[in-house]
């Protein structure tokens, strides 16, 4: 009895076919390749009673999120006013929105649309259209003042318009739109997180305007340089496999944590009056001269160096097993210095427990040195170099505290903390 009542009441108001919307209600518009008689999904914010045409059966738990059985390809909901709407991942062909100038929340991701058009959605705050892999053209969001939250990752557009009064616009990502060649984010004066990674045909990124940003995300592009001179809240940076990256400035950004940049083609790095970093990975660069890396140690923020404090202070610095290092090989001086300044400087090793390739500290050389002492440790002989395990990749040092990635010759030398002769 009471499922038929429930049947009865969804049925008045949602009338299949015949209902169309009335003078001065919103109404959104759809048409979607799910195939007649199979269930479409959308989450619909409505005032009022909402009628709804194309569908011959509807059902839902909350008054929200809604199932519909199709009876048309073309799907038009309307209602006095309808402020969100989420039609993700169902197969939706077109969208149009213009009925709706109240809309504020839309998320249309994940659909077969060629384009999108929401200049009459002047009140809209969040956009979600990602995974509209044939939506290309230009999206136009000029009209779009209001919008906080801007997500259209995974999309081929070649040409992006955003707000031009893009002040209220906090986030923006649009990883993965390999197609645009540039993004204007002059106006957005108040942007705090963008990202941007996976874009090959970015070639620049100016950020002049952008002092407001906390969290930048722009790894694997083309860009050349990045200047966060003028980005004094930033927090995170990963610029990380930019091949063409050979200048990065970050000095004085004395709120970043996590600067990962490995993987670009820098010669030298500076992280001066960065003063609360906590993770440096710059593996993969071109840190060839031994002054650029004492340099780069040098400018490392000092801490006193506890124990506790070289459990999260990390310098990721030489990976020379999961691909060709180009940088330089830290000296034990070097490494000495790290440690000093309260930095735990690290390297790649495979562990064979995990049979992974993980990041661990470099041997203390003072340190170990002394405790063999200490102990009377007996050397082990290697009856050749041709001996030495080809697949072990912990460093080795001779006794002028000098670091390799295995002997050469003849000597004594210092190996995962043990004195072994190679003769």
């Amino acid at each position: 009895m009471i499922k038929n009542l429930l049947l009865a009441t969804m049925l008045s108001i949602f009338t299949a076919g015949q209902v169309s919307a009335q003078s001065g209600q919103q109404s959104i518009s759809l048409t979607t390749d799910i195939p007649i008689g199979d269930t479409l999904r959308v989450a619909i914010e409505h005032e009022g009673r909402m009628s709804v045409t194309g569908v011959s059966y509807s059902d839902s738990q909350d008054q929200i999120s809604y199932k519909f059985v199709l009876a048309s390809p073309f799907v038009t909901f309307s209602a006095n006013k309808i402020t969100w709407f989420n039609c993700d991942n169902q197969s939706v062909t077109s969208l149009n929105v213009s009925g709706a100038d109240s809309l504020k929340n839309l998320e249309c991701g994940n659909n077969l649309m060629p384009s999108l058009d929401v200049s009459s959605n002047t009140a809209l705050e969040t956009l979600n259209c990602s995974g509209n892999q044939q939506m290309t053209g230009t999206l136009d969001l000029s009209a779009n003042g209001n919008l906080v939250e801007i997500g259209c990752t995974e999309v081929p557009i070649t040409t992006l318009v955003l707000p031009s009064n893009g002040r209220k616009l906090e986030v923006l990502w649009l990883t993965s739109c390999s197609n645009l060649t540039n993004i204007n984010l002059s106006q957005l004066t108040n942007l705090k997180t963008l990202g941007c990674n996976n874009m090959s045909s970015l070639a620049s990124l100016l950020l002049a305007n952008n002092s407001a940003l906390e969290y930048l995300y722009c790894s694997n592009s083309a860009v050349t340089s990045i200047n966060a001179a003028s980005l004094p809240n930033l927090r995170e940076l990963w610029c990380n496999d930019n091949p063409n990256l050979q200048l990065l400035n970050v000095e004085n950004a004395s709120l970043l944590t996590d600067l990962y940049c490995s993987n670009c083609n820098l010669s030298q790095l500076s992280v001066a009056n960065c003063t609360s970093l906590e993770r440096l990975f710059c593996q993969h660069n071109q840190i060839q001269e031994a002054d650029n890396l004492t340099n780069l140690i040098n400018s490392l923020p000092y801490h006193q160096p506890t124990d506790e404090n070289l459990e999260l202070y990390e310098f990721c610095y030489y990976d020379g097993y999961t691909g060709s290092e180009n940088n330089i090989i830290p000296t034990s001086a070097q490494i000495s210095s790290c440690y000093n300044r309260g930095w735990s400087p690290k390297y790649v090793v495979f562990d064979t427990t995990i049979q992974y390739p993980i990041w661990t500290p470099y041997p203390r050389p003072n340190r170990s040195f002394n405790a063999m002492k200490q102990r009377g440790g007996q050397t082990t002989e290697i009856r050749s170099i041709a001996d030495v395990d080809s697949n072990d990749h912990a460093l080795w040092y001779d006794m002028q505290g000098r670091c390799m990635n295995k002997p050469t010759r003849s000597g004594l030398y210092i190996h995962k903390g043990k004195k072994i002769f190679i003769k």
